[in-house]
């Protein structure tokens, strides 16, 4: 009894440690944020102000040419005053001249005296640029200022958009933006989100997509970095809150531990809901709060979510590929389909949200997805070289795999144009429809050299990779195999992860290793 109750408080001081050591890691986190900020910030702050610097060089110059064009005119002006007195002189002459002549009135034309011009001296702005005095001008000048609110309280106010839609849960259908929709999820890490939501703005089309933030509860940081947006009218806002569901629990997960996982499918439902079902949108790409993307990331999903749309054996397109470790991925243009669902920035349509919504899982909505019931057959589109990187070290998970896994994923760097004709005749092309991505895997099987374990390791990096195939008997000896290289070994759904067919496709040492069961099942 005595030994149970140490074994008791052994692991509460172990659970403890694991809080603890939950807690510093994301206040490491925060601050490297904070740092990461500040050089940007400080670098930002030379860039603007060299640009100031340069503005005002200009300006001078623009001022002192005004000054010049002043001066140029006041000596006209002098000029025409002086021959309007010469010829007022003139015509006093000439009335003398005909009084005292008793001869017939001469008529004398006298030049129309012409005008002074009116010269308006340069009025100074507030940043010592000298305002034209052309009304025209000054006309065309204030066209393109943008008054802010309460700059001036006669100027009229410029509104791009209604900002009343871009308030908590306020989006509707008339003032939701038209394109492809993408929902951030985030709850309670605000330097996270404000470091995804950079990431996402600095390759964000100008048009095309409608970028949502769905907030779980009410964290007063992460509202503020919320607010930063849109408040600009660059996001939306959605809103949830677990308190106000029914707050069902899935059986034999009652436990509190098991909580947070209940919250993210109920958030996750809300989500969908509101986008597929009260804002009509047809397509959605799903991102959380601790990811960066990579140049080419819109793109890459506008050429596949078509794809997606016209094939019904792809169940959705994917940005992550789980094997994505630097040293098992090679070409940024290879692109291959796989049986589990990979999650970490993907996109679905309504058609799938509509097949899934009557049953959407109480929690745990990801391995659920993944589970054959769900999948009927169909498969995700996945890239070699994975289009997002998740820095979330701390997380519901407590960052599960992280740092022997996830850490070391390679984020594309290339912008890969994939309207490219050759891209289209050669990767579309392989991957759909389904007959042709089986005839391709068929065909690279084929024509690989059949090689073991031992084999693989001891390759070396070429300038001309090749394919090799390793075949495994079953899921433990493709587990014993595949632990070589590192692989994960948390299979899903009774099959390894990124696996088609059972074929799991990586690279070592830049070489192509399909790992292919000893009966492949092309049914």
């Amino acid at each position: 009894m005595q030994s149970n109750k140490q074994l008791e408080l052994e692991l509460t001081k172990y659970r403890q440690c694991i809080e603890e050591k939950a807690s510093m890691q994301k206040n490491i986190n925060d601050l490297n944020w904070e740092i990461e900020k500040y050089k940007r910030s400080h670098t930002e702050l030379q860039t603007e102000t060299a640009n100031l610097n340069d503005k005002l060089t200009e300006y001078t110059a623009k001022y002192q040419s005004s000054l010049q064009q002043i001066q140029t005119l006041k000596v006209e002006n002098e000029n025409l005053r002086q021959q309007q007195q010469r010829q007022q002189v003139a015509t006093q002459e000439n009335n003398q001249l005909d009084k005292d002549s008793h001869d017939a009135p001469k008529q004398i034309a006298i030049e129309q005296p012409v005008p002074p011009v009116a010269i308006a001296e340069p009025m100074q702005l507030n940043n010592g640029e000298s305002e034209h005095p052309d009304p025209i001008i000054k006309q065309q000048k204030q066209e393109i200022i943008v008054v802010e609110e309460g700059d001036d309280e006669n100027a009229p106010e410029l509104i791009i958009e209604d900002r009343t839609a871009f308030g908590r849960n306020q989006v509707s259908l008339e003032s939701a933006k038209v394109g492809i929709a993408l929902v951030i999820f985030c709850y309670d890490r605000h330097s996270y989100l404000e470091r995804t939501l950079e990431s996402i703005f600095s390759v964000l089309p100008p048009t095309s997509y409608a970028v949502f933030i769905s907030q779980q509860g009410y964290d007063e940081d992460v509202t503020a970095v919320i607010k930063k947006y849109t408040s600009q009218g660059k996001a939306y806002w959605l809103g949830f809150d677990y308190e106000q569901t029914e707050k069902k629990i899935q059986r034999g997960f009652e436990e509190k531990r098991w909580l947070v996982y209940h919250k993210i499918s109920a958030h996750y439902r809300y989500a969908f809901e509101f986008i597929f079902d009260k804002l009509n949108y047809d397509q959605l790409i799903v991102l959380e709060d601790d990811m960066e993307i990579a140049p080419d990331f819109f793109t890459y999903f506008s050429t596949f979510g078509k794809l997606m749309d016209s094939d019904p054996s792809i169940l959705c397109v994917s940005a992550w590929n789980d094997y994505g470790q630097r040293t098992l991925v090679y070409d940024a243009k290879a692109v291959y389909r796989t049986d589990i669902f990979p999650g970490l920035g993907w996109m679905m349509n309504k058609k799938v949200w509509t097949e899934l919504k009557d049953k959407w899982p109480l929690a745990f909505w990801d391995d659920w997805l993944r589970q054959s019931a769900q999948r009927h057959n169909r498969s995700c589109i996945r890239p070699e070289i994975s289009r997002v990187y998740t820095f979330g070290a701390s997380g519901s998970s407590e960052g599960q795999f992280y740092n022997k896994y996830l850490r070391n994923i390679e984020l594309n760097k290339e912008d890969i144009d994939w309207t490219d004709a050759v891209i289209q005749e050669t990767v579309i092309y392989n991957l759909s429809p389904v007959e042709n991505y089986d005839a391709y895997l068929t065909m690279l099987i084929g024509q690989s050299e059949q090689v073991n374990i031992p084999q693989v390791l001891d390759l070396q990096i070429t300038s001309s990779p090749m394919n090799y195939v390793v075949k495994y008997d079953n899921l433990e000896d493709y587990t014993v195999k595949s632990k070589q290289l590192d692989l994960m070994d948390d299979h899903k759904d009774g099959l390894p992860r990124q696996s088609y067919r059972g074929i799991v496709i990586v690279r070592w040492k830049n070489h192509r290793i399909l790992f292919v069961p000893q009966e492949v099942d092309w049914s």
